[in-house]
């Protein structure tokens, strides 16, 4: 269904190591769902020789729902006017008996906890004015500078590099 977090580490010659969330059906049995991620786990190292270890994200709610408010979180990302934001990992939950739409946002690694925290409110309420719904928004760092050198000048304006 998807694939999302996938990190890489490389430890020299033919020792390169990573792990990937990977979305299966919730429908699928423990076992079936083990098989699969095995199966990508063998083949991974088969044709790109990394030891990759899979991590099972279920999926298991209404499709055209999904779309649906997949689309009001698109929405809401492009009028912030943030460029630089990605999410993944969508999925509709109930929490103490609420419908909850529950995500992970990308944010590009220069974002400070304060402008992180502006988006996730913005985001929060927007998603609340067009669907009724709480949400709850898990906000993670891009691995990948987005301005390596915006990084540098901070680091020497704060005497940190």
């Amino acid at each position: 269904l998807g694939v999302h977090d996938v990190l890489i580490h490389n430890y020299g010659e033919n020792k390169n190591m990573g792990s990937a969330h990977v979305e299966m059906s919730s429908e699928m049995s423990l076992e079936d769902a083990h098989a699969v991620a095995e199966r990508i786990e063998q083949k991974i190292w088969k044709e790109c020789k990394v030891s990759l270890v899979v991590h099972i994200d279920p999926r298991g709610d209404n499709y055209w729902e999904r779309k649906h408010l997949q689309s009001i979180v698109e929405e809401g990302l492009f009028f912030l006017g943030e460029e630089d934001l990605s999410y993944h990992d969508l999925r509709v939950q109930a929490i103490e008996g609420e419908k909850c739409l529950s995500f992970d946002l990308t944010v590009p690694y220069e974002y400070t906890q304060k402008k992180q925290e502006k988006i996730k409110l913005s985001i929060e309420d927007w998603i609340y004015t067009q669907s009724n719904m709480l949400c709850q928004i898990t906000m993670e760092h891009n691995y990948v500078c987005s301005n390596p050198k915006k990084i540098k000048k901070d680091k020497i304006k704060n005497g940190n590099g």
